[in-house]
């Protein structure tokens, strides 16, 4: 019987509502993540940033731990908004 990998496609198991895009250099484990929330609360597109993290620190790193930059709390993410209004934030991927 073969088992299946479900990291093998890298893809979400249910599809997420707002598009994001990772951008990092393969070797830092310092990224940022670009979400187009369409002026939605954090708490709605949340996991559409966290995924592609959760993908790129497991790829590079080894590690799905995310160390995200917040003000406060685990869950009080730092969010910077470009002009057309998408959403930004930056973590770094946690040794393993």
């Amino acid at each position: 019987m073969q088992r299946l990998n479900p990291f093998s496609t890298w893809q979400p198991e249910t599809p997420l509502p707002y598009g994001a895009n990772l951008n990092g250099d393969r070797r830092s484990p310092e990224f940022t993540v670009s979400v187009a929330t369409r002026g939605a609360p954090i708490e709605a597109w949340r996991e559409s940033a966290r995924f592609p993290a959760t993908r790129h620190c497991l790829r590079r790193f080894g590690s799905s731990v995310i160390d995200w930059r917040t003000d406060g709390g685990p869950e009080d993410w730092v969010v910077r908004y470009d002009s057309d209004g998408t959403a930004v934030v930056s973590g770094r991927c946690a040794a393993r």
